[in-house]
């Protein structure tokens, strides 16, 4: 059985010799996220990976910290210079005086500006286009865990085009299709397709199933076997890389695993490049 105190490292070499995906245009760059997302998409590897992406968000918080850290790692190692005690960490002594003058020098050269600007001013006015005007064509997007495909329906409302629904159940793909402008589709789940076979749009939408993560479903996260499909959308995302990612879960997700399937969704999401807003509606 996995341990659970293994690396992200460690699991990145384990998703490596697996190779349960296909590598894509540029192989020797695959993300470190990329590859655990690999990995969880097996059952028995899925709790290790959770866990080592935590703890990559929970050094990431710490990043601030890691100055200090490193100086006194340094105090430990070049006993022989002078050292600083500042609150409990070791810091590196001030500006020798021979330095002072060359010092001050440097901070007057950053200071200084060959010539000033003034920009005229304008009056602020509201804009008076549509925020995506800029894009030649119109904005696109995939939708997964599609359902009767409602979401799609309101974003094509918004002047968007989805140009690929995901969705297993053949009955509620059948009435997506109707709902929205994509062709006719066979029935599929995201297990079923490769992140790198699906066609690039502009954006991501879907609804993962909740029931991990709703106080109904009793809250047992990565434990329940459905957690796998937010999984799997999200490393969709990080190898898909759209413009904008929408998603949908119960309000719970926050607070499930005392919060800490929320941290492993916001990490994957920085790891990925994004940053994560929530609406509660």
């Amino acid at each position: 059985m996995p341990a659970m105190s293994q690396s992200a490292d460690e699991l990145v070499g384990i998703a490596q010799g697996l190779a349960l995906f296909k590598s894509g245009a540029n192989p020797g760059v695959k993300p470190r996220v990329v590859w655990l997302l690999e990995l969880a998409s097996v059952e028995e590897w899925r709790q290790a990976v959770v866990q080592a992406i935590h703890g990559l968000g929970v050094q990431r918080k710490r990043a601030p910290y890691r100055v200090t850290e490193a100086i006194s790692k340094c105090a430990a190692f070049v006993p022989s210079m002078e050292w600083l005690d500042v609150g409990g960490l070791k810091s590196a002594p001030p500006v020798l005086e021979p330095e002072r003058e060359w010092q001050k020098n440097i901070v007057v050269a950053q200071k200084s500006k060959p010539y000033e600007f003034t920009p005229m001013v304008t009056e602020a006015v509201i804009p008076d286009r549509h925020p995506w005007d800029g894009c030649v064509d119109p904005m696109t997007f995939t939708e997964v865990s599609a359902g009767i495909g409602m979401f799609a329906a309101a974003f094509e409302a918004a002047g968007m085009v989805c140009t690929k629904l995901v969705e297993p159940n053949e009955r509620a793909l059948q009435l997506a299709v109707k709902n929205c402008s994509v062709g006719s589709e066979q029935p599929s789940g995201l297990a079923d397709v490769d992140p790198v076979d699906m066609l690039w749009t502009h954006g991501l939408v879907g609804g993962p199933e909740c029931q991990p993560y709703s106080s109904a479903g009793r809250q047992r996260a990565w434990a329940d076997p459905r957690s796998y499909t937010l999984l799997r959308t999200l490393h969709l995302m990080a190898v898909m890389k759209p413009w904008w990612v929408w998603l949908e879960n119960v309000s719970a997700i926050q607070t499930a695993l005392e919060g800490g399937v929320w941290e492993v969704v916001q990490e994957i999401a920085a790891m990925s490049g994004y940053e994560v807003r929530i609406t509660q509606v």
